[in-house]
């Protein structure tokens, strides 16, 4: 990825840390104590507090998720815990063990 999720969106007035590089590790890790990685990802529901990030969230699925990308939900919401921005819930699945 060109511009990983460490990236940050920048908007006049507003500057939001989005999908940092330690949140995209975490979910990786995550996956990977499941034998996963993201391309084993089918499902994703995002939540936005702020409807103007979603062009920007919009750009960095499409990258992390190529070629394949996941079906996606993307919800509004008023607020997340600890003044977050953005929270991502991802369902994966493999087959086997």
């Amino acid at each position: 990825m060109s511009r990983g999720w460490g990236d940050s969106i920048q908007r006049p007035g507003k500057w939001s840390p989005m999908m940092s590089s330690s949140k995209r590790a975490s979910l990786e890790a995550i996956l990977a104590a499941a034998g996963c990685t993201l391309q084993h990802v089918v499902k994703a529901t995002v939540y936005l507090t702020d409807m103007a990030d979603y062009p920007r969230v919009n750009e960095l699925y499409g990258e992390a998720f190529a070629p394949n990308k996941p079906a996606r939900t993307c919800v509004a919401v008023s607020a997340l815990p600890v003044r977050e921005r953005m929270k991502i819930d991802l369902v994966a699945y493999r087959e086997g063990n």
